[in-house]
């Protein structure tokens, strides 16, 4: 642990009830479920899985939220569920990413491994739906 890290007077928690905080997320729900469905009726399923792949990369609860009420109706479950596993890819690479800058590449290598391995386990469990 670094020493930056190493004071608890150093961390600062914030209110999990802050009223902004709350309508941040949801402006982000709301515009994840008129950009799901939007693309997804439009533009078809490959539109939907762009728009999970991109939303989530900010927030995956917003995509987790939003796909499954489209499933069934916009498009299949099969397509939802990939859309979920992307943003959660996404949001992983993203914030791996975002931590590697933030340490000067000094867990490059860790967070490396790590996302490999997590990616390994979605490509496994998207192969156990297709079978």
């Amino acid at each position: 642990i670094s020493h930056e890290l190493s004071h608890p007077e150093d961390v600062s928690l914030k209110n999990p009830l802050d009223l902004v905080e709350a309508a941040t997320f949801a402006v982000i729900l709301t515009l994840a479920l008129l950009l799901s469905k939007g693309a997804a009726t439009l533009f078809g399923s490959e539109a939907l899985l762009v728009v999970s792949s991109l939303t989530g990369a900010i927030d995956i609860e917003a995509v987790s939220l939003s796909v499954p009420k489209l499933a069934g109706s916009v498009v299949s479950t099969r397509v939802a569920v990939l859309a979920i596993v992307l943003a959660i890819f996404t949001n992983t690479v993203f914030k791996g990413a975002l931590f590697v800058v933030v340490s000067r590449g000094r867990y490059l290598i860790s967070i490396s491994v790590l996302i490999g391995a997590m990616f390994a386990a979605g490509i496994s469990s998207l192969i156990a739906l297709s079978i």
